[in-house]
């Protein structure tokens, strides 16, 4: 959500047609904020879940692996929002070669630790 709504005040600064009244609420430095929590959050829920699920099965350390394409990614979608492509997430997903990368990274450490498992 706030990469839609940090893309459309980015229009409205850039001279686009205003798309929502309510984006008057939203000063950048506070989806900025959101966004910075938001991934805080979900990167520590993240670490927390692959160090506890490699705990209980004892996957020598897949599911921790799992971690650096997790992060990477967000990371790398984080800085494509701030360069106002969060209009259409679905897009940048698709579009983007270096996500599907990491993407799959992610899902063949992934595969490895459930099969290992």
């Amino acid at each position: 959500m706030t990469g839609k709504r940090h893309a459309e005040t980015i229009d409205l600064t850039d001279g686009g047609a205003s798309h929502r009244s309510v984006l008057a609420h939203y000063p950048p430095a506070f989806l900025h904020l959101v966004r910075a929590v938001a991934l805080g959050v979900t990167i520590t829920a993240y670490c927390l879940w692959a160090f506890e699920r490699a705990d209980v099965t004892g996957t020598d350390g897949w599911y921790q692996a799992s971690i650096v394409p997790f992060v990477l990614a967000l990371l790398r979608y984080a800085l494509l929002v701030e360069h106002g492509r969060g209009g259409a997430p679905e897009e940048i997903v698709l579009g983007d070669r270096h996500l599907q990368v990491l993407g799959l990274a992610w899902v063949a450490i992934f595969a490895t630790g459930v099969h290992v498992s």
